[in-house]
């Protein structure tokens, strides 16, 4: 009998220490809005919202910032769908923010759930849910009805764009183009036959160009050093036929490079807005710089002293083919020329 005493107090004194330290439904409730808020650690917040709706199933206010939660998450947006669904059934005009005493969810649950529906591709539902947050009592004493009837037309065209039959060209990019890296900033020539882009690495931003024979992308090359980038260039455009880039810097300069000989043609200075690469563009005759706000004719000349001797360029499918210190393709001098004006993978 004493043995069996004992090993029940030794029971309870293992248990007891666990039990008080099981936490409770507010301390749970708000270190989520810590982490939902001030984090954004989504699924640390999802993970203790759901602890706050075992203790309080009824809990309208934790299911709204549940269905909050996953809107955050991409791919995860559709499981906030019967969360906010029930939030709505249980909704607050004097919604109190923040307060673990507010059981209730605020009005506006009804144009959250009608985001998660247009983002999951479905606009009617999106469309009824918007309806139903404007017929709420007192709607247009405290919200703003112009953000409201934007979210609808946005809704109605998305659903026009979807039902439209579209006639798409699709360009695929294969290996070396299609990686896993974060490229961005990228320009095509108007043939589609030479692409240039910007990819982050470790310590700097590289730019590689690459040019398509057929349905193949040539291996990239590294031409950072040649067109002097020091992470603060910018490609915003190639001539009609890939043989000149214009790229735009972050010290209010745009320059004009020959792509075959690496040759700097000219140097545009200006404001704030020469450093951002979408303003600017070069004409399809290869003649013009302009502003892409601007109508046609209405940008900076290019002297023709400063367009590059076609005759002395080396061929851009001599040069794609190019990697390391050989040419694959290309002759013996080719491939020198290749190796004294750009550096290859």
């Amino acid at each position: 009998m004493m043995k069996f005493l004992s090993v029940a107090i030794l029971c309870c004194l293992f248990i007891s220490p666990l039990l008080s330290q099981e936490r409770s439904a507010e301390e749970n409730f708000y270190d989520a809005l810590f982490f939902l808020e001030e984090e954004q650690d989504f699924t640390e917040a999802e993970s203790l919202l759901k602890q706050v709706l075992e203790k309080e199933p009824e809990n309208a206010n934790a299911k709204f910032l549940l269905g909050s939660c996953y809107n955050q998450i991409m791919g995860q947006e559709y499981r906030g769908i019967p969360y906010l669904i029930e939030a709505t059934e249980n909704i607050n005009l004097k919604y109190k923010e923040k307060k673990f005493a507010e059981k209730k969810a605020p009005y506006h649950t009804w144009f959250y759930l009608a985001e998660v529906y247009r983002k999951t591709n479905q606009m009617d539902e999106a469309l009824a849910a918007l309806k139903q947050f404007k017929s709420l009592p007192e709607f247009e004493k405290n919200y703003n009805v112009r953000i409201t009837e934007d979210e609808i037309k946005s809704v109605e065209r998305a659903k026009i764009i979807r039902d439209a039959e579209l006639k798409l060209r699709a360009l695929f990019f294969n290996e070396p183009i299609n990686t896993t890296d974060h490229d961005y900033s990228g320009v095509i020539s108007a043939d589609g036959k030479m692409m240039i882009w910007v990819n982050t690495k470790s310590f700097y931003e590289a730019v590689y160009m690459s040019h398509r024979e057929g349905d193949k992308w040539s291996i990239p090359a590294l031409i950072t050093p040649q067109i002097v980038s020091d992470g603060d260039l910018f490609p915003t455009g190639l001539s009609a036929d890939g043989t000149m880039i214009l790229a735009g810097y972050q010290n209010d300069t745009a320059r004009l490079w020959d792509v075959s000989s690496a040759q700097l043609l000219r140097e545009y200075k200006g404001d704030d807005s020469m450093r951002d690469p979408p303003f600017f563009r070069l004409s399809p005759d290869g003649s013009s710089l302009l502003p892409t706000e601007d109508a046609p004719g209405s940008g900076v000349r290019v002297p023709s002293a400063c367009k590059p001797n076609l005759a002395k360029r080396q061929s851009l499918s001599k040069f794609s083919r190019a990697r390391g210190s050989a040419a694959a393709s290309a002759t013996p001098k080719a491939a020198a020329a290749i190796k004294r004006n750009w550096s290859c993978m």
